[in-house]
Protein backbone atom coordinates (compact mmCIF):
# COMPACT_ATOMS: atom_id res chain seq x y z
CA UNK A 1 0.00 0.00 0.00
CA UNK A 2 1.36 3.48 -0.96
CA UNK A 3 2.18 6.06 2.09
CA UNK A 4 -0.72 7.85 2.68
CA UNK A 5 -1.06 11.59 1.94
CA UNK A 6 -0.08 14.52 4.65
CA UNK A 7 -4.25 15.07 5.26
CA UNK A 8 -5.41 11.48 5.31
CA UNK A 9 -2.66 10.96 7.95
CA UNK A 10 -3.75 14.42 9.89
CA UNK A 11 -7.75 12.79 10.21
CA UNK A 12 -6.39 9.42 10.92
CA UNK A 13 -4.68 10.70 14.00
CA UNK A 14 -6.93 13.15 15.48
CA UNK A 15 -9.51 10.34 15.24
CA UNK A 16 -6.50 7.91 17.26
CA UNK A 17 -6.15 10.72 19.51
CA UNK A 18 -9.95 10.58 20.26
CA UNK A 19 -9.74 8.47 23.62
CA UNK A 20 -8.76 11.19 25.14
CA UNK A 21 -5.40 9.78 26.72
CA UNK A 22 -1.70 10.21 26.24
CA UNK A 23 0.47 8.92 23.33
CA UNK A 24 3.50 9.05 21.95
CA UNK A 25 5.36 9.16 18.76
CA UNK A 26 6.83 5.62 18.71
CA UNK A 27 2.79 4.30 19.55
CA UNK A 28 1.52 6.51 16.94
CA UNK A 29 3.26 5.73 14.33
CA UNK A 30 3.55 1.81 14.57
CA UNK A 31 -0.34 2.04 15.02
CA UNK A 32 -1.24 4.28 12.08
CA UNK A 33 1.45 2.24 10.15
CA UNK A 34 -0.28 -1.10 10.75
CA UNK A 35 -3.59 0.83 9.78
CA UNK A 36 -2.47 1.59 6.43
CA UNK A 37 -1.12 -1.70 6.18
CA UNK A 38 2.71 -0.39 5.28
CA UNK A 39 5.40 -2.89 5.60
CA UNK A 40 8.81 -2.12 7.55
CA UNK A 41 10.38 -0.70 4.09
CA UNK A 42 7.72 1.61 3.16
CA UNK A 43 7.56 2.99 6.88
CA UNK A 44 11.02 3.68 6.71
CA UNK A 45 11.19 4.81 3.27
CA UNK A 46 13.44 7.82 2.96
CA UNK A 47 13.33 10.98 1.07
CA UNK A 48 15.70 12.91 -0.08
CA UNK A 49 18.19 10.55 1.97
CA UNK A 50 17.59 11.79 5.42
CA UNK A 51 14.03 11.46 7.33
CA UNK A 52 11.41 8.37 6.47
CA UNK A 53 8.49 10.17 4.50
CA UNK A 54 6.01 8.12 6.87
CA UNK A 55 7.63 9.69 9.76
CA UNK A 56 7.66 13.09 8.60
CA UNK A 57 3.86 13.18 7.57
CA UNK A 58 3.23 12.10 11.48
CA UNK A 59 5.34 14.20 12.54
CA UNK A 60 3.86 17.38 9.99
CA UNK A 61 0.05 16.41 11.21
CA UNK A 62 0.76 16.70 14.58
CA UNK A 63 2.59 19.96 14.04
CA UNK A 64 -0.62 20.91 12.30
CA UNK A 65 -2.58 19.69 14.98
CA UNK A 66 -0.82 21.88 17.69
CA UNK A 67 -0.96 24.84 15.51
CA UNK A 68 -4.81 24.53 15.38
CA UNK A 69 -4.80 23.66 19.15
CA UNK A 70 -6.34 20.55 18.89
CA UNK A 71 -3.39 18.36 20.43
CA UNK A 72 -1.30 19.30 23.03
CA UNK A 73 1.54 18.29 24.47
CA UNK A 74 1.52 16.79 28.31
CA UNK A 75 5.29 15.58 28.58
CA UNK A 76 8.54 15.59 26.29
CA UNK A 77 7.81 12.98 23.66
CA UNK A 78 3.84 12.41 24.76
CA UNK A 79 0.50 14.28 23.77
CA UNK A 80 -3.32 14.00 23.97
CA UNK A 81 -6.23 15.39 22.24
CA UNK A 82 -7.39 18.55 23.69
CA UNK A 83 -11.23 20.16 24.31
CA UNK A 84 -11.22 21.56 21.00
CA UNK A 85 -9.88 18.58 19.55
CA UNK A 86 -12.51 16.98 20.36
CA UNK A 87 -15.49 19.40 19.57
CA UNK A 88 -13.67 18.75 16.02
CA UNK A 89 -14.12 15.17 16.48
CA UNK A 90 -18.05 15.63 17.63
CA UNK A 91 -18.50 18.09 14.93
CA UNK A 92 -16.54 16.22 11.80
CA UNK A 93 -18.46 12.75 12.67
CA UNK A 94 -21.75 14.17 14.02
CA UNK A 95 -21.31 12.18 17.25
CA UNK A 96 -24.84 11.59 19.08
CA UNK A 97 -24.81 13.18 22.46
CA UNK A 98 -25.53 9.46 23.99
CA UNK A 99 -21.90 8.40 22.56
CA UNK A 100 -20.26 11.16 24.11
CA UNK A 101 -21.62 10.82 27.29
CA UNK A 102 -20.54 6.57 27.07
CA UNK A 103 -16.82 7.99 25.86
CA UNK A 104 -15.87 11.55 27.12
CA UNK A 105 -18.50 11.82 30.38
CA UNK A 106 -21.72 14.14 30.79
CA UNK A 107 -19.78 17.18 31.11
CA UNK A 108 -18.45 17.58 27.88
CA UNK A 109 -21.85 15.68 26.34
CA UNK A 110 -23.56 18.66 27.94
CA UNK A 111 -21.18 21.23 26.13
CA UNK A 112 -21.22 19.51 22.64
CA UNK A 113 -24.87 19.71 22.13
CA UNK A 114 -24.47 21.44 19.22
CA UNK A 115 -25.98 24.33 17.53
CA UNK A 116 -24.07 26.56 15.69
CA UNK A 117 -25.81 29.07 15.90
CA UNK A 118 -25.52 29.08 20.21
CA UNK A 119 -21.80 29.10 19.65
CA UNK A 120 -19.73 31.58 21.04
CA UNK A 121 -16.00 32.83 21.03
CA UNK A 122 -15.75 32.86 24.94
CA UNK A 123 -17.36 29.45 25.19
CA UNK A 124 -14.45 27.24 26.14
CA UNK A 125 -15.57 24.39 23.60
CA UNK A 126 -16.26 27.22 20.58
CA UNK A 127 -14.38 26.23 17.69
CA UNK A 128 -13.78 27.81 14.75
CA UNK A 129 -14.60 25.39 11.91
CA UNK A 130 -12.85 27.58 8.96
CA UNK A 131 -9.80 27.68 11.14
CA UNK A 132 -9.80 23.99 10.34
CA UNK A 133 -10.95 23.15 6.56
CA UNK A 134 -8.35 21.18 6.06
CA UNK A 135 -9.80 18.37 8.07
CA UNK A 136 -12.73 18.36 6.04
CA UNK A 137 -12.62 15.28 3.79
Amino acid sequence: MPIPDRITVLNHLLKYLGDAREHNSEEVINYLAKQYGLSKNEKCKLENGKQPIFYKRVGWAKTTLKKQSLLESTKRGWFKITKSGLVQLVVKNKMENKEIKQVYGEGIALKNNIKESTHQASDPFFYDSDKAHFLDD
